[in-house]
């Protein structure tokens, strides 16, 4: 058992691979079943799963309409509005490092500003950008000590994914929730095997298997130890230094959506300004708050 955390907390919900493929295609306008699953090519049993437990968990509703017959259109709710953060965050990481025109738009637009999005993430406080190492995370005392991510969550998806290269390294980060806690640890300064196990709570076949994974695909990087040379340290690469952007964005939602009468498990410190760190993804032209509704894929919209 290892403790709760906003971002193990936000991933139970969201952390997997098709459930963020579902937001994506929905945020492009897909409503109706039989849409979405041609747009992804997804089993129908898996595909009502997963609409099933983002309906349940508040994304989505259940819209009726009548054509010939009755329908539904799945709709997200505003607690799925709120994640677009997360996806255009996606985007512009996913954009900055491995561009496939055939897949992405290279530019969206800011509706306010008209140029090309460039989504910095702000201190709410005082305005300035916060980066890897600028916030320290503390555990709320008496936390509840909770499972963060299942355990029994297959290696194989991450061997699969990273066979397939660069093109599904979004897929491969998002859609698998320990992925994305191992390159938290890793952006907290925990970079040995036993600490992240330690940290984590997580088995040494799974974390092999996804170190590996990053490894490959040049997310992290290792480095032997000077003091011991039978000591890895698995450290960010270049890369994966925006990805701390999606961390900060799924970090947030999770905490403005599932705190409950509880409240967060963590508080975070801007160490620049001292304060509560709370977040808000910017245009990095104008300064102007984005959310969904704010950008089109044409300057004029």
């Amino acid at each position: 058992m290892s403790k709760t955390t906003s971002l193990g907390r936000a991933l139970d919900v969201i952390g997997d691979q098709w459930s963020h493929l579902i937001v994506k295609e929905a945020f492009l306008g897909t409503t109706r079943f039989q849409d979405f699953q041609k747009r992804l090519g997804i089993p129908r049993q898996t595909l009502n799963v997963r609409l099933t437990r983002l309906t349940e968990a508040a994304i989505f509703y259940k819209s009726p309409i009548y054509n010939r017959r009755l329908l539904f259109e799945y709709r997200l709710t505003a607690k799925g509005l709120d994640l677009y953060p997360i996806a255009l965050t996606l985007w512009w990481w996913h954009r900055q490092w491995h561009l496939d025109s055939k897949k992405l738009p290279k530019n969206l637009y800011h509706k306010q500003c008209r140029q090309p999005v460039m989504p910095i993430i702000n201190c709410r406080s005082c305005q300035g950008e916060v980066q890897v190492g600028s916030i320290d995370v503390r555990d709320i005392p008496g936390g509840k000590c909770d499972k963060v991510v299942e355990k029994s969550r297959r290696t194989r998806i991450a061997n699969e994914l990273a066979t397939q290269g660069d093109a599904h390294l979004a897929t491969l980060l998002l859609g698998d929730a320990w992925n994305m806690l191992i390159l938290d640890a890793a952006m907290r300064g925990i970079s040995r095997f036993h600490e992240i196990q330690d940290d984590l709570g997580i088995s040494s076949n799974v974390l092999s298997a996804r170190l590996k994974s990053l490894v490959q695909l040049s997310v992290l990087t290792v480095s032997i130890s000077s003091e011991d040379k039978r000591i890895k340290n698995y450290l960010l690469a270049d890369k994966s230094h925006d990805i701390y952007a999606i961390v900060l964005m799924i970090t947030s939602w999770g905490d403005r959506w599932l705190a409950g009468s509880e409240g967060p498990p963590q508080f975070f410190i801007h160490k620049h300004c001292g304060n509560y760190a709370t977040y808000q993804m910017v245009c990095g032209y104008c300064n102007d708050s984005i959310a969904a509704g704010d950008v089109s894929q044409v300057p004029w919209a």
